[in-house]
């Protein structure tokens, strides 16, 4: 039997909005009326609820999502599953936790999963982790994400325009949208070095990441970066093109993580 692989961070089609409570999410819309750590909690609760009701109305199967990147819980952050209400007695778990028992407490020596989403828990959840993500979310205490969002566009913007005044010339081509609606808070390019160029970047200290085949990828993070920093990154790799740094043999050594 075939089965249904979402991530919960999907688009929701426009004729299908209506499903969802639009006070909650709106489409091509970043949620701006949230002002407090507990109301973000509350606010995301929901969403994650409406995912879960849209996914079992459209009939997905599993879906997975994270915290490491939409909440700001960083490497190592909790991740979390769906899987709809009709396989969960069915369907079983190869990496038995002793949470995932359906009495963990009871300490039996024979394992019985838990008939719930619990039998997915594969051990004790990482509290540090889940700490890190409480902590992420105090900022929101004195910023709204219509902040984040308005500076997170702007820095997408003036990064691009520094490419192109300072690094025209030396072959990047923009390979995210041009248009920021449809931009998350992160700027790629493409170039046919981009592996020795982006090595080169990371050992001047500044970190972005490399993606096949021939992809930088540049993070933008509104809520510490600072325009000086943009500047300063542009800058950097005009220099690194200009001297033709990047091509050190020693920065064409592929490495695990990219």
């Amino acid at each position: 039997m075939s089965r249904v692989i979402y991530s919960l961070y999907i688009d929701i089609p426009e004729d299908d909005l209506d499903f969802f409570d639009k006070n909650i999410i709106k489409k091509d819309q970043t949620p701006t009326n949230i002002n407090t750590k507990n109301q973000f909690k509350e606010h995301y609760s929901k969403i994650i609820d409406n995912k879960k009701r849209y996914a079992d109305n459209i009939g997905v199967d599993f879906a997975v999502g994270c915290t490491y990147k939409h909440l700001n819980g960083g490497p190592g952050a909790p991740g979390f599953l769906y899987v709809h209400s009709d396989l969960i007695e069915i369907v079983s778990q190869p990496l038995s936790g002793w949470l995932g028992h359906s009495d963990p407490f009871a300490f039996e020596t024979k394992y019985t999963p838990a008939n719930n989403i619990n039998k997915f828990i594969c051990g004790t959840p990482s509290i540090l982790s889940y700490k890190a993500v409480e902590s992420a979310l105090d900022i929101f205490d004195e910023i709204s994400l219509e902040q984040v969002r308005e500076k997170s566009i702007q820095l997408s913007e003036l990064f691009i325009k520094l490419i192109q005044q300072e690094c025209g010339d030396f072959g990047f081509e923009l390979f995210s949208p041009i248009d920021a609606a449809h931009r998350g808070s992160q700027i790629s390019y493409k170039h046919e070095n981009a592996y020795p160029i982006m090595q080169s970047l990371i050992s001047r200290g500044i970190i972005g990441d490399y993606r096949e085949p021939n992809i930088l990828r540049f993070g933008i993070s509104p809520l510490y970066m600072r325009y000086e920093d943009v500047w300063s990154a542009i800058i950097c790799l005009k220099n690194i093109m200009q001297s033709n740094e990047w091509d050190s043999s020693n920065f064409k050594i592929r490495n695990y993580v990219t």
